[in-house]
């Protein structure tokens, strides 16, 4: 074997830390970003503005009676009515919330004040003035109790998201290339597209002194080697997949058989087991030492799964970066 092969192993290793180490680093500002206020400030705008659109489903019935009543329109009327009713208080939320949400680069708090204060009282503003119209009688009181309650659960939602946030050290590997791949080159999000995690790596890359000095014949062996073990892992992924989606077939066994049914099949299904390797044979004792050797396979599968699909996205990323070079 010549030197400048057995090197080639050296310099694939190289490069492949520094494809770890780049995106371990953007993982880590993700997970920055992720702590940060504003985050969780965002989030829940989105959760506030979801559960006032869905609040239009609760108060719309005394508008809804009372136009039906007023105007002798049938009940065959009611759903044409809420419909047109929810498209006007969809572009109603949607305006305010738009008005709100475009302080979230600069002023974030400013969109939580939104959240907290403005958002919920148009679901109550719009209930005590439908109250008003059946009854003619403005209660001050009950609208404003409702709004007090909805303005500190929307705020102690929003702490709890600060907190869980704050709480979160790193975000996990495997969400964060996940996320990545679903990214659609949208840079304000809180990870980053799979095109500028690979910008970021190249760039990296072409600063380290080491790399430099490769030749061209050094990043085809690199190359080479990474297409390998690129194509080793994936075959060994696809070929293991069938043995994990043989065992999750048997899951469907609990569609045509009852659980009686299903633990007798266990109990006789260790009896041949703890024959065979010369053991007493205790049922109960064998269906939940089944029970447990399935979730071990399972989350050792995951397990494998997992570092496979990091270990594809590094070499992905690499040999982008060797045909690049």
């Amino acid at each position: 074997m010549q030197l400048s092969t057995a090197s080639a192993f050296d310099h694939f290793n190289h490069v492949h830390d520094r494809v770890k180490e780049s995106f371990d680093e953007l993982r880590q500002e993700a997970s920055k970003r992720l702590r940060h206020p504003s985050t969780s400030i965002k989030w829940h705008f989105w959760l506030v503005v979801t559960i006032v659109l869905g609040s239009w489903f609760f108060i719309s019935t005394p508008l809804t009676g009372y136009l039906i009543d007023t105007f002798g329109l049938g009940m065959l009327f009611q759903p044409l009515i809420t419909v047109v009713g929810w498209g006007l208080w969809i572009l109603l939320i949607a305006l305010t919330g738009n008005r709100i949400y475009r302080y979230l680069g600069k002023r974030p708090f400013l969109v939580l004040t939104g959240s907290v204060l403005i958002l919920p009282a148009i679901p109550i503003i719009y209930l005590a003035i439908s109250n008003s119209i059946i009854v003619q009688i403005i209660d001050t009181i009950s609208p404003l109790i409702y709004y007090a309650t909805w303005s500190m659960l929307s705020l102690t939602l929003w702490l709890t998201l600060l907190a869980i946030c704050r709480m979160t050290n790193d975000i996990p590997r495997f969400i964060f290339l996940i996320f990545s791949s679903i990214n659609n080159n949208n840079e304000n999000r809180l990870i980053p597209s799979y095109t500028h995690i690979t910008r970021h790596t190249t760039s990296k890359i072409a600063t380290d002194p080491y790399i430099k000095e490769f030749t061209t014949s050094d990043w085809q062996q690199i190359e080479s080697i990474t297409k390998w073990k690129f194509d080793g892992i994936n075959g060994r992924l696809q070929a293991f997949s069938f043995g994990i989606a043989g065992l999750g077939f048997l899951s469907i066994l609990a569609l045509f058989f009852s659980s009686e049914e299903i633990r007798a099949f266990q109990a006789q299904l260790w009896g041949i087991i703890a024959q065979l390797v010369g053991i007493l044979s205790e049922e109960e004792a064998g269906i939940q030492l089944l029970t447990v050797l399935i979730g071990v396979i399972v989350l050792l599968s995951l397990m494998y799964f997992y570092h496979a699909y990091a270990e594809l996205r590094y070499l992905e990323t690499m040999g982008i970066i060797c045909s690049l070079a």
